[in-house]
């Protein structure tokens, strides 16, 4: 077991740090489509989902 597990391991390690980290920087410096308005929208909503469910677990613990 032991020889099977290091060696999946050496194979996946070399892989994962590769291939993401030349990608992202473009991925960060392209906004595709969306405009600064849209995006402080899109935050705005996410703002009041999470305090939604912040409330939502609030009175779930008072049940409790």
């Amino acid at each position: 077991e032991h020889s099977s597990s290091s060696s999946s391991i050496g194979k996946i390690e070399p892989i994962s740090p590769v291939s993401p980290v030349p990608m992202e920087p473009d991925l960060d410096l392209v906004p595709s489509r969306l405009s600064k308005e849209e995006l402080i929208q899109n935050m705005d909503r996410v703002d009041r989902e999470i305090t939604m469910v912040e409330q939502q677990i609030c009175k779930l613990r008072k049940k409790q």
